[in-house]
């Protein structure tokens, strides 16, 4: 069964490279979905690739055709509200041109025309659409059977819910968040080809998937440790989606003891933490140092602010 991997538009252009040139040999596919980064970051990325050797033939520009063309890049995924696959054809007629269904009628819709595949999903249920459910290996079962083309299914594929599709009828699976979220995704496409056994190999686990979760493994990582994160979602889908970004250490604390010199203390860092993230990624987490008014109500209250290092007027 084939595996295409596709890239999930959440690292800059280095370290996507960097995975994609690990992932290139374990799979039959990689669709390039990178909706957020302009044309001059999509150059970059393939000069890169094809510079570490990455196969054209490997390679499937999701929208993109302009990007394409100019690669010399045959493999094209055509989104919803994108060229209609005609047009697409007269642009280069050598297109192998694919393209995403969610229903039975969609899928005839689109065999009408000349297309090579289909993706059809989400089979399972997936955190990249939360709220949706899966609609099945029955529901795809009879995509298949009215297909005149190859079907790959997706949503929700992973090491678990792969064994329940039946691989003799499907071409193969199309994978995002398995892969490309995880910290070892050459292990994790072993475990979706059933040779990786039971776990990944990794030297310690941090559960929680949030900016906490993955600012502890980034700094283990650091010391030469191979860390996993582990969470039941999308990652950052929970507190960090949902928070300020204040780090309000004289607020949030009503005493000066070792808990607050704690927090004073990894406030302090930020600075230094936000130049090495800026110089890694180029991405600006925009951070800013401000003071903050609080108001006291009690003479009682101001002294304890006193206590806290506040200047009090």
């Amino acid at each position: 069964m084939l595996i295409h991997a596709i890239t999930d538009d959440r690292l800059p252009v280095s370290q996507l490279a960097k995975k994609i040139e690990d992932i290139s040999q374990k799979v039959d596919g990689i669709q390039i979905r990178e909706k957020k980064k302009s044309d001059q970051q999509w150059r970059t990325l393939l000069n890169m690739l094809l510079e570490r050797g990455v196969q054209k033939e490997k390679l499937i520009i999701n929208h993109r055709l302009n990007i394409a063309m100019e690669f010399g890049i045959n493999q094209i995924h055509l989104p919803i509200n994108s060229y209609q696959v005609e047009e697409a054809k007269k642009i280069n007629p050598n297109f192998t041109i694919g393209v995403s269904v969610h229903s039975k009628e969609e899928a005839r819709n689109r065999l009408n025309e000349k297309i090579d595949y289909l993706y059809y999903g989400n089979v399972f249920k997936t955190s990249c659409k939360p709220g949706k459910k899966g609609k099945g290996n029955q529901s795809l079962e009879e995509i298949v059977q009215i297909s005149t083309v190859p079907i790959f299914a997706i949503g929700g594929i992973d090491h678990q819910s792969i064994p329940k599709i039946n691989q003799k009828k499907v071409a193969g699976v199309a994978v995002r968040s398995f892969i490309f979220s995880s910290i070892d995704p050459v292990s994790a496409i072993l475990l979706l080809k059933g040779r990786g056994g039971t776990s990944l190999n990794f030297d310690l686990g941090v559960i929680g998937g949030g900016i906490i979760g993955q600012s502890i493994a980034y700094q283990l990582a650091k010391e030469g440790l191979k860390v996993v994160v582990f969470d039941n979602g999308q990652l950052q889908s929970q507190a960090t989606n949902a928070a300020a970004g204040m780090l309000g250490v004289h607020t949030e604390n009503e005493e000066q003891d070792l808990f607050y010199d704690f927090c004073r203390e990894s406030r302090d860092l930020l600075p230094l933490l936000s130049e090495e993230l800026y110089e890694e990624t180029g991405i600006d987490i925009e951070h800013v140092q401000t003071g903050m008014y609080r108001l006291s109500l009690q003479e009682q209250e101001r002294d304890s602010f006193k206590g806290l290092g506040a200047r009090v007027f």
